[in-house]
């Protein structure tokens, strides 16, 4: 299985289950952009305490390492977990989302991609723009500046600017967004 394959995998099962989810990342940014490599996928979740028995049967050993522990950790503090396809090393990192005016923003604009038959949920565009100008806020990582830049050379057209400008001051990412803007009027 190629990493495409195991997303679709977590998709199917997340969908079988009910799960709310959301492809993000560099992962979730290359549907609107130019690929990259990327060494696994982000994708968060709501998880409800009845959903996690069904999560950990749905990725066993051996192919599968999933740690009921870890699950819910995450859940009580808002963390993460993996899921780690070992055939080839590959991970899935697992957010789970506090219940929060943004999530819920970022939940109600998700998006159905379709991967060779399977649903994919996929976040919007400017969610993906915010959260990597948090990432880069947070960290200053070239790569999440390149991503967004990226983002609006192959879908520019299509991202709303308005919503960007609605939350990056709420967000605190506002001089990075202006940064950005920037940027960008100076490829154009």
């Amino acid at each position: 299985m190629e990493p495409l394959d195991v997303l679709k995998v977590v998709a199917e099962s997340f969908n079988r289950i009910g799960v709310r989810y959301f492809v993000t990342g560099s992962q979730g940014a290359m549907f609107y952009s130019e690929t990259r490599i990327t060494h696994d996928v982000d994708i968060v979740v709501w998880l409800r305490l009845g959903d996690v028995h069904e999560v950990v049967e749905s990725f066993t050993e051996p192919d599968y390492y999933l740690s009921v522990e870890a699950i819910l950790k995450a859940m009580e503090y808002d963390g993460s977990f993996n899921i780690i396809y070992r055939p080839i090393n590959f991970t899935i990192d697992l957010i789970h989302a506090p219940d929060t005016e943004f999530n819920r923003s970022r939940f109600s604009r998700v998006r159905p991609w379709m991967i060779e038959g399977v649903p994919v949920m996929l976040s919007s565009p400017e969610d993906i723009i915010l959260m990597k100008l948090v990432y880069y806020h947070e960290g200053g990582s070239e790569k999440h500046n390149r991503d967004i830049a990226s983002m609006f050379k192959v879908s520019g057209d299509q991202i709303d600017r308005n919503y960007i400008e609605r939350w990056a001051p709420i967000l605190g990412v506002q001089k990075h967004w202006d940064d950005m803007k920037e940027r960008l009027a100076a490829k154009q």
